[in-house]
C-alpha cells in the first residue's frame, strides 16, 4: 500500500500544468477519450446531415481529436496553450495537410486572429473545466460564437458535480505502473468552492540496469464545476441553442440521450441561431 501522504510536494516544486505531462499523456492512453467522443460526434452530425466541412478543436492537447477530423475528410485548426503539448500534436500530425496548429489560450480567444469561421468547434475532456470563473466561461462562449459560422455547432463536454463528488474527492487512481514508469492522479473536491485540484506524480526510471535512477515531477491541475443550468445559461447570452445534452459513457465511446446532473459527465452540442451586438448581448 502506498502512503500518498508521503508524497505531498511543496508548490513551488510543482511543474506548469502540461510541461512535464505532454511527454507522457499518450503513453497514460489520456488521447483515447477526445478521439472516441469526436468520432462519436462526428456520427451524430452526419446522421443530422450536419457533417462539418471546417473544424476548430480547442485545448486540441496532442492532437488525437484534430487527427481523426482530417482522417475523416475535415480541415482542421487545432488550438493548444500548453507548447509542449502543440510540439506532441505537431508530430502526430506530421504529413497532413488538412491540420495546422497554434498557440492560444481559452481565457484569451479574442487574441487569436483566425480570420475565418468554421461549420464546427469542438472542445473535449474537462478542458472547459479548466476556467475556474463564471466570467471566463461567458467570455469564452462569446468568442467561439465569432469563430462559428451561421448555423454551425460547439461541442464540449465536462464533469458533472455528481461526477466531481463520485469519482473524484478523496480520489487516488494508479495512472500507469510498468517496469520504467509509475504514475499517480490523486484529486479532491469541494462542494462549496466547486474545486477540484488533481495532482499527477510520475516517477520514470532513468539508465541501464546497473546504473538506473528514478526520477519524479509533480504537477497539479485544477479544475471547477459547474451546473449545467449555468452552462446553458452562459451559450444562451452567447447567441447558441442548446440541441442536445448527452450522457457520455464508456470513457468517451458511447453516447446516450438526455443527459442530466446524475450522469457523471456530459457533453453539450449547441448550435449558433443568433447575431450578438457588441456588448455581448443577443439580437
Amino acid at each position: 500500500m502506498i502512503d500518498t501522504h508521503d508524497l505531498a510536494v511543496p508548490e513551488s516544486e510543482l511543474s506548469p500544468p502540461y510541461s512535464r505531462y505532454a511527454d507522457f499523456y499518450d503513453r497514460l492512453n489520456q488521447s483515447t477519450f477526445s478521439t472516441r467522443l469526436a468520432q462519436e460526434m462526428l456520427t451524430y452530425f452526419e446522421g443530422i446531415g450536419h457533417f462539418p466541412g471546417k473544424v476548430l478543436d480547442l485545448a486540441c492537447g496532442t492532437g488525437a481529436a484534430a487527427h481523426l477530423y482530417a482522417q475523416r475528410g475535415c480541415k482542421v485548426v487545432g488550438l493548444e496553450r500548453s507548447n509542449q503539448m502543440l510540439a506532441h500534436a505537431k508530430r502526430r500530425a506530421d504529413g497532413q495537410t488538412d491540420i495546422r496548429f497554434l498557440e492560444g489560450d481559452l481565457r484569451d480567444l479574442r487574441a487569436i486572429r483566425l480570420n475565418e469561421s468554421f461549420d464546427l468547434v469542438s472542445c473535449y475532456f474537462d478542458s472547459i473545466n479548466y476556467l475556474l470563473l463564471e466570467e471566463e466561461i461567458v467570455s469564452c462562449f462569446q468568442a467561439v460564437h465569432a469563430l462559428t459560422v451561421p448555423g454551425g455547432f460547439f461541442v464540449f463536454d465536462v464533469p458533472t458535480r455528481s461526477g466531481f463528488t463520485e469519482l473524484w474527492d478523496n480520489a487516488t487512481h494508479v495512472a500507469i505502473d510498468e517496469p520504467d514508469l509509475f504514475g499517480l492522479y490523486r484529486s479532491s473536491y469541494d462542494p462549496v468552492t466547486r474545486l477540484s485540484p488533481l495532482q499527477l506524480t510520475i516517477f520514470q526510471r532513468v539508465g541501464s540496469d546497473e546504473t538506473a535512477t528514478w526520477t519524479r515531477f509533480d504537477e497539479c491541475h485544477t479544475e471547477r464545476a459547474y451546473t449545467l443550468s449555468e452552462l446553458t445559461s452562459a451559450l444562451s447570452a452567447a447567441g447558441y441553442t442548446v440541441t442536445e445534452c448527452f450522457d457520455v459513457r464508456d470513457n468517451g465511446a458511447s453516447l446516450l440521450p438526455s443527459g442530466d446532473e446524475s450522469a457523471h459527465r456530459v457533453a453539450f452540442v449547441a448550435q449558433r441561431l443568433t447575431e450578438l451586438t457588441p456588448a455581448g448581448n443577443v439580437d
